[in-house]
């Protein structure tokens, strides 16, 4: 069995675990939180065709990370790599042809920085045909500042506040979102197009390997964004004096349970998971480590526009990068503590 048929049937088992069955249902910008649209589909537990398969890949120990919108696409990105010549080769040639129709290239690449200023860049792949066709895709040149994000850690949770540039001719479009971590509890929670959503923290393999669930909310359940001050991008507990996620801080620390997962956390609309696929102990050239598979606002144009950056919307691209925040905290843990 190849590496990526036994990641595959991993990763079909531990859905089988998560799927609805087994739980109980339950800005000054242009700002994304208050633009209503339809851009998901219903969620279902079984991946499809037209999910996304995003495929995130370390380069080399320590460097900034890739991710392609497939393993396929991964792959096709390592095989096109030829030694530059001059005059090109005919294999220089028809990787320049390959790339400059927006396959085989990164969608997009993460690169870290300290708690300063910035937490994370993301930089997204925009070509220019004619420019890749005659000299080759090149990382510093053909890819721009998608998302900026910049992190504050506070008493009880962690703010993240990302900024985002769909096109970098027009500012216009510019929107953020404001993500909030819970210090204790294994929740990640945001607005989206006036949707609450959730990412839970699942660990698995004795806490080496870790899982991440992407959820709608229910209008019933709580969240941490109810007691969102939009002004100050805090959370305030007089908003929402009920909401049991507010408070408690040093209470949750000292109780052993705090850290558990538990059925109210979900809902019965899932729209994928964030899986790390390889023990990022284990470095070697060009790895994939870590893959996202999304129903989220999923490809419609499977067969006519296959492994180009241009299938994925922003809907889609904007939860990859929500989901690239907790890759990022999970090298900030390996970094500095040497475990998983």
């Amino acid at each position: 069995m190849s590496q990526s048929q036994h990641d595959e049937k991993g990763r079909v088992e531990m859905e089988k675990k998560r799927s609805p069955a087994n739980v109980e249902e339950l800005g000054d910008k242009t700002d994304i939180t208050d633009a209503p649209d339809n851009a998901h589909q219903e969620a279902t537990s079984e991946q499809s065709e037209s999910s996304w398969r995003f495929t995130i890949c370390n380069k080399k120990f320590g460097e900034d990370l890739l991710v392609f919108i497939s393993p396929e696409s991964a792959d096709l990105h390592k095989s096109l790599k030829t030694k530059t010549v001059d005059p090109p080769s005919p294999e220089m040639i028809h990787a320049r042809e390959v790339q400059s129709t927006k396959k085989g290239v990164p969608l997009l690449k993460v690169i870290s920085h300290n708690y300063v200023k910035k937490f994370v860049s993301i930089k997204k792949c925009y070509i220019n045909d004619e420019e890749v066709r005659s000299r080759g895709f090149d990382e510093e040149k053909d890819m721009y500042d998608f998302c900026v994000v910049k992190k504050q850690v506070r008493i009880n949770y962690s703010t993240y506040l990302m900024k985002f540039t769909p096109d970098p001719n027009d500012r216009s479009g510019d929107f953020e979102v404001v993500v909030f971590a819970h210090g204790v509890l294994p929740i990640i929670d945001y607005v989206y197009k006036k949707e609450r959503h959730r990412w839970v923290q699942e660990k698995h393999d004795y806490g080496k390997l870790h899982d991440y669930t992407h959820i709608l909310l229910s209008s019933e359940q709580h969240s941490l964004t109810d007691n969102w001050n939009k002004k100050t991008n805090k959370l305030d507990k007089s908003i929402d004096p009920n909401n049991p996620l507010i408070g408690g801080h040093f209470q949750r620390v000292f109780s052993l349970g705090s850290r558990k997962i538990k059925d109210e956390y979900y809902s019965s609309t899932r729209f994928g998971t964030l899986e790390q696929v390889r023990d990022d102990s284990v470095y070697g050239t060009f790895q994939a480590q870590w893959r996202y598979y999304s129903n989220y606002s999923p490809r419609r144009d499977f067969t006519t526009m296959e492994e180009s950056i241009d299938s994925v919307n922003l809907d889609a691209v904007s939860q990859l990068c929500v989901s690239l925040l907790f890759k990022r905290e999970e090298d900030v843990v390996t970094n500095t503590s040497g475990l998983m």
